[in-house]
């Protein structure tokens, strides 16, 4: 099920020192790392961009592709840096997380109406890079990086949150696959035991 008046944006600008090369660029089960998330992302909504990174990959995926505003600002930048570029409210997602689930995406945008934010927990923490962001989020995050703050819930104190509790959002995705970010080589190799062994990703629920 489409949502076109919301973008999907994968947030690719990040350095990644513990794997040695571009996040964005590493191969999984013969395709880039990064294009395993746009499958994912292009089962729930109708446009896709990559934020930050190379700009070639988007084109190889043809996707859209819109720099990082500022950098070395860590990923509130890349949040705000989507946001400005899309003008669209979206579900925001790293480049690494290679088992997202569309089942969860989808359950995440039936839970958006009224809040500026959507965020699973996971494991008593926020998912914030596996969330839903509304355009009025903007301000605050603009405000945030101008103090010189850099994490993602500097912008949750002043926005309208709503926490996805595991007993919700495992309905959607059982096992939590959604949330295994690839960080090392070892993740990596996890990652593509679990596709092998996987039937397939959940579909979003209808």
């Amino acid at each position: 099920m489409n949502q076109p008046e919301i973008v999907g944006i994968v947030l690719t600008g990040g350095r990644s020192r513990r794997m040695g090369e571009e996040k964005a660029r590493m191969v999984l089960a013969g395709q880039p790392l990064v294009a395993h998330v746009v499958k994912a992302l292009s089962q729930v909504v109708s446009e896709i961009w990559l934020v930050g990174g190379p700009e070639d990959v988007a084109g190889e995926l043809g996707v859209r592709h819109a720099p990082d505003l500022l950098t070395g600002a860590g990923p509130l930048a890349g949040i705000y840096s989507g946001l400005m570029a899309t003008g669209s409210d979206a579900l925001i997602v790293a480049c690494d997380l290679p088992l997202l689930q569309p089942g969860l995406l989808h359950g995440i945008l039936t839970c958006s109406e009224g809040a500026d934010v959507v965020v699973p927990v996971h494991r008593g923490f926020y998912e914030p890079l596996t969330a839903f962001y509304r355009q009025t989020c903007i301000p605050a995050a603009a405000t945030a990086l101008a103090a010189g703050a850099r994490k993602i819930v500097d912008l949750y104190s002043v926005s309208r949150v709503r926490e996805i509790p595991e007993s919700c959002w495992r309905r959607w995705d059982p096992a939590g696959l959604s949330f295994l970010n690839v960080n090392s080589p070892e993740d990596l190799e996890t990652a593509r035991g679990l596709l092998e062994d996987s039937p397939g990703p959940l579909p979003p629920a209808t």
